[in-house]
C-alpha cells in the first residue's frame, strides 16, 4: 500500500490587518512524497480537509475537498476554505474548545483517501476569533504637541523631515557621509545585511540560506495591491535572476543598458537590450564587436569576442587574427595563429593552433589541426586527428589520432581510431576501421574493416575488405583480400618481408598466412591457408589447398585433401591436370592423334598413333596396340 509523508506542515493565517474583513480561509501547506520518501512532482492529487472540535477523533463542523497540482519539489498550497464543501466556515465558534486539522490525500483520483495525519490547531486560524470576541479597553492617548512619538502599537512616527549628520535636512530623510558607516542592517545574529558607506553600497548574502526570503530581490506588485509581490530582480549565492513580463509595453519594456543624449535629452541609442522576443547586442565597431576579456587594453587576451566577421569564444581563440574574415573559433587558444585564413571552423582545446593563411577547414576535437599552416578544404574530427598535417589538403580524417602524422598528403578519407596514424605523404587512401592503415606511407588504398592493412606500408592499388584483413601483410601492389583474416599474414618481424603483389583472396582466412606470394588466386574460407610464399596458384573451394606451400599448383576441393585425393589437382608449370574421381564424358573424348609415344611415360597411359590409326596402352614395360 503506497504510504504518503508530509514532511512539512505550514499554516499561514491571511492577515486580517491587510484586508477590509477578516477572510473565511487560511492557507495549508504539504510536501508530498511516494511509499520510498521521494517527493510526487507536478501530479494532481486530491485532499480531504476536515476541522475537527475538542480533539483528534472530535466532531466534524467543517469538511471541503480540493484537487491541487504539486510543484517540482512535491509542494501543494492551498487555501482551506476555498475547496468544494456543503459547510460554512463562518458558523465555526472559534471560541468553543480546541480544534483540530485532519488532512486526507488520494493519489489516484478514486475517492480512496488516506489519512496523512491530525493536528491541533494553535494559533491558526484565531485571527478568525475576532469575529466572536468582545471589544477590550482603549489604550492610553500618546503625547499631545510632539512631532515625534510612539504609539500604542509600538510604531514611531514623525511628519518632519529627518536630517542624520546634516542640519537642515534636505528631503525627508537625508544621511550625510563621513569617514564612518552611515547606515547598516543586521539581522537576528547581529551579522551585517545592508551597509551604506561614503563610497558605496553593500549587500552581504549568506551562503546557506534557505526560504522564498533568501538572497536580494527586487520586485513590484501585482495590479491594485492584489496577491503576494512578484520578483523583478533577484541575486542569490548561486545565481543572479532578472524576470521580464511576456509582454512588455511601450519604448521602455524589457531591460536595456545604453547611452544618454547630451543633456540627458531623450533616449539614447541602445548598447545591449532583452526582451521576450529577442536580445540584441550592439557592436558599430566590425573588429572589435563585442569583447569578453581580462585586460581592457587588448583585443587580443579575450575570453569572447564576437564581430560581424568573425566569431572567436574561448580564452585567446583568433588571437593573431589580421586579415582572416567568417571564422568560427571556440575553445582555449583556438585558432591562435590564424591571421589571414578564412571560412574556417575550429572547436575544442588547441584546435588548428598553428593555422596562419589555411582556409574552409574544419577541426573539431583536442588538438585537431594542431600544425596545421596552410592546408585548406580539411576536415579533421577527433581528439589529435591530422595533429600534424602542415599542408595537405582536401583530407578528411575522423576519428581519435585519425591521420595523426599527416604532413602533406592530399586527398585521403581516414575514419576510425588511429586510422592510417603514421601515413605523412600519402595521396588518394581510404581507411575505414580502427587501426586501418596504421604504418601505410603509400598511395590509392583501400582498407575497410578494423585494422585491415595495419602494418601494409609501401604499395598501391590495394583494396583489403574486412576485420584484420592484410593485417601483417607488408607491402604490394595490386592485391585484393576479401573476408575476415582474409591475407592477414605473419607476426611482423624486420627486415620486412618481400612485396607480394596481384593476389586475389576472397573469403575468411582465405591466405590466413601469407607474406610475399604473388599471382595466387585463393577462393573460399580458408583456401591456401599455410601458403606464405607460394606463386602462381589457384585455390578453389573451402580448405582447397589449405597444406600446399608450393608454386603453380591448382586446387578444386572442399576440404584440405591432398592431390591424390582432392577433387581436381593440377600442376600449370608442368602441364599436369589430375582428376581423383570417376569420370564420366557423355558424347566423346577425343586423343589428340600423334606419330611417337610420349616420352617419360606412366603405366597405364594411352595414346593414338596416327601414322598406323591404332590405340597404344603402356602396361609399365612396353606399348601394347589395345585396338587390333
Amino acid at each position: 500500500m503506497k504510504r504518503m509523508i508530509s514532511a512539512i506542515f505550514t499554516l499561514l493565517v491571511l492577515n486580517a490587518g491587510l484586508w477590509g474583513q477578516v477572510p473565511q480561509a487560511f492557507k495549508y501547506q504539504a510536501i508530498i512524497r511516494d511509499e520510498t520518501g521521494v517527493p510526487i512532482k507536478n501530479q494532481q492529487i486530491s485532499l480531504c480537509i476536515s476541522i475537527l472540535q475538542g480533539g483528534p477523533s472530535g466532531l466534524t463542523v467543517y469538511k471541503e475537498f480540493q484537487n491541487p497540482l504539486t510543484n517540482e519539489f512535491g509542494l501543494v498550497t492551498i487555501e482551506i476554505g476555498r475547496g468544494e464543501t456543503n459547510d460554512n466556515m463562518e458558523d465555526i465558534d472559534w471560541s468553543e474548545g480546541n480544534y483540530f486539522l485532519r488532512i486526507e490525500a488520494d493519489m489516484e483520483g478514486q475517492g480512496n483517501y488516506k489519512l496523512i495525519g491530525v493536528f491541533e490547531l494553535l494559533a491558526v486560524p484565531y485571527a478568525m476569533f475576532a469575529l466572536h470576541g468582545n471589544e477590550g479597553p482603549q489604550g492610553p492617548p500618546g503625547e499631545p504637541g510632539t512631532s515625534l512619538w510612539k504609539d500604542g502599537e509600538g510604531k514611531v512616527t514623525t511628519m518632519a523631515s529627518v536630517g542624520v549628520g546634516i542640519d537642515p535636512p534636505t528631503g525627508k530623510m537625508t544621511v550625510a557621509g563621513e569617514d564612518t558607516l552611515l547606515f547598516e542592517v543586521k539581522n537576528k545574529n547581529g551579522e551585517t545585511v545592508f551597509a551604506v558607506f561614503d563610497e558605496g553600497v553593500r549587500i552581504y548574502l549568506p551562503e546557506g540560506m534557505k526560504g522564498g526570503r533568501g538572497g536580494f530581490a527586487i520586485g513590484g506588485r501585482t495590479p491594485a495591491g492584489k496577491g503576494e509581490p512578484i520578483d523583478i530582480f533577484r541575486v542569490t549565492p548561486d545565481s543572479i535572476r532578472m524576470y521580464i513580463n511576456d509582454s512588455g509595453k511601450g519604448g521602455r519594456g524589457g531591460f536595456a543598458i545604453g547611452g544618454r543624449t547630451p543633456q540627458n535629452k531623450g533616449i539614447g541609442e541602445e548598447y545591449f537590450s532583452i526582451d521576450p522576443q529577442k536580445t540584441k547586442i550592439i557592436a558599430k565597431d566590425p573588429v572589435a564587436g563585442f569583447t569578453l576579456g581580462n585586460n581592457p587594453q587588448s583585443l587580443s587576451e579575450n575570453f569572447l569576442r564576437l564581430s560581424p566577421e568573425n566569431y572567436f569564444i574561448g580564452h585567446l581563440a583568433g588571437s593573431s587574427n589580421k586579415n582572416g574574415k567568417y571564422n568560427s573559433f571556440i575553445g582555449y587558444r583556438s585558432g591562435f595563429s590564424n591571421s589571414d585564413g578564412s571560412k574556417n571552423y575550429f572547436i575544442g582545446f588547441h584546435s588548428g593552433y598553428n593555422n596562419t593563411i589555411g582556409s574552409s577547414n574544419i577541426f573539431m576535437g583536442d588538438s585537431a589541426g594542431f600544425k596545421n599552416i596552410s592546408g585548406e578544404r580539411n576536415t579533421f574530427i577527433g581528439t589529435m586527428a591530422g595533429l600534424n598535417n602542415t599542408t595537405g589538403i582536401e583530407n578528411v580524417f575522423l576519428g581519435p589520432y585519425a591521420g595523426y602524422s599527416n604532413k602533406s598528403g592530399k586527398c585521403n578519407i581516414l575514419i576510425g581510431t588511429n586510422a592510417g596514424l603514421l601515413s605523412t605523404v600519402a595521396n588518394y587512401n581510404t581507411f575505414i576501421g580502427v587501426g586501418s592503415g596504421y604504418h601505410t606511407t603509400s598511395s590509392f588504398n583501400a582498407f575497410y574493416g578494423t585494422n585491415s592493412g595495419f602494418a601494409f606500408t609501401t604499395g598501391s592499388s590495394n583494396a583489403f575488405l574486412g576485420c584484420n584483413a592484410g593485417y601483417w601483410f607488408d607491402g604490394g601492389t595490386g592485391n585484393t583480400f576479401v573476408g575476415s583474416d582474409c591475407g592477414r599474414g605473419g607476426p611482423d618481424n624486420d627486415p620486412p618481408d618481400p612485396p607480394g603483389n596481384y593476389n586475389t583472396f576472397l573469403g575468411s582466412f582465405a591466405g590466413y598466412n601469407i607474406e610475399s606470394g604473388s599471382n595466387n588466386v585463393l577462393i573460399g574460407s580458408r583456401a591456401g591457408y599455410s601458403m606464405k610464399t607460394g606463386s602462381g596458384n589457384v585455390f578453389i573451394g573451402y580448405n582447397a589447398g589449405s597444406n600446399e606451400t608450393g608454386n603453380n599448383k591448382l586446387y578444386i576441393h572442399n576440404t584440405s585433401a591432398d592431390q591424390d585425393n582432392s577433387l581436381v589437382y593440377g600442376e600449370f608449370d608442368n602441364k599436369i591436370i589430375k582428376l581423383n574421381g570417376k569420370t564420366t564424358i557423355r558424347d566423346v573424348l577425343q586423343l589428340v592423334p600423334r606419330t611417337s609415344p610420349p616420352d617419360n611415360p606412366q603405366e597405364g597411359e594411352i595414346y593414338y598413333n596416327s601414322t598406323d590409326k591404332t590405340l597404344y596402352l603402356f602396361n609399365g614395360i612396353n606399348w601394347i596396340p589395345i585396338n587390333k
